[in-house]
């Protein structure tokens, strides 16, 4: 089993956004929702839509249940500046 930082998959510049993101739905208690780059075989990246559910366990671990939807670029990048 190969252990990786899964963070490295998410193009560096949607990081930042993403865990900003994850961090507001934890201390806001309500869904995690961005747009997001994955990096994708051979090089390149692919656009998504990612929504989640942050649950909190007894243990002091969260879990996030995401689903991700495929979104054009263009989709991404309307969706990113409307958000600024």
């Amino acid at each position: 089993m190969q252990i990786y930082d899964y963070i490295q998959a998410v193009h560096e510049d949607d990081r930042d956004g993403m865990m900003r993101s994850i961090t507001e739905a934890i201390q806001g208690d309500h869904e995690l929702e961005c747009d997001i780059r994955v990096k994708k075989g051979g090089g390149g990246y692919i656009a998504f839509h990612l929504v989640g559910r942050i649950v909190s366990r007894k243990d002091q671990n969260t879990v996030i249940y995401a689903t991700y939807t495929q979104i054009s670029e263009e989709t991404r990048l309307l969706s990113t500046a409307l958000a600024d």
